[in-house]
């Protein structure tokens, strides 16, 4: 089984993804292709979310600096 080569999401689109001050303790679950990013309280809610829409797609997950205090 080959794995598939993971995009990385554009530097713009990860400081995007961490300016969301509203949402300081929550999980952003991304998919790098198309820069989709889903969040939720949990790592599985954030998860649950992107694959009803990218149901065969990998992801990277990024935390708010809350979320590891």
């Amino acid at each position: 089984m080959t794995k598939p080569e993971v995009k990385r999401p554009s530097d713009e689109f990860l400081a995007k993804v961490h300016s969301f001050s509203d949402k300081k303790g929550t999980i952003a679950v991304i998919e790098p292709e198309s820069e989709g990013w889903f969040s939720g309280k949990t790592l599985l809610a954030a998860l649950k979310k992107a694959k009803s829409k990218y149901p065969n797609k990998i992801f990277g997950s990024a935390l708010t600096y809350d979320s590891l205090l």
